[in-house]
């Protein structure tokens, strides 16, 4: 028996690793980990963590890519988990919420760069 899987992403993604700053709240303080992206699109990202995310939460994000200065600073919901059982890490699907032009700007930016793509001409 084979498993069918459907693909559901809106945009491309680029097998990169970028690090990725999470932030959370717990018992009313912010807590934050540092990770590793899988990949990333303009639409959101893949991420391993050793924290428990329930599906819908919105969580605040810094990600390095090497086309902008600064980390960018992100929010996104966690649209889907799978837990791994190596290292008792979870893989997380993460979907941007919330961005402002700036932000979505410097997002398609990253992943035109590593895809090859010209730059927009709203640049």
């Amino acid at each position: 028996m084979t498993e069918s899987y459907e693909e559901h992403r809106r945009s491309q993604r680029i097998a990169r690793t970028f690090l990725i700053k999470y932030h959370w709240m717990e018992a009313g303080r912010t807590r934050w980990g540092l990770s590793q992206i899988k990949d990333l699109s303009a639409s959101g990202l893949r991420f391993m963590a050793e924290r428990d995310f329930p599906v819908g939460e919105v969580i605040d994000i810094e990600v390095r890519v090497p086309t902008a200065q600064d980390p960018l600073k992100l929010q996104g919901k966690i649209v889907w988990a799978k837990p791994r059982k190596l290292f008792s890490t979870v893989e997380y699907g993460l979907e941007f919420v919330g961005l402002d032009e700036a932000a979505t700007r410097a997002v398609a930016q990253a992943v035109d760069y590593f895809t090859g793509r010209p730059p927009r001409d709203d640049d």
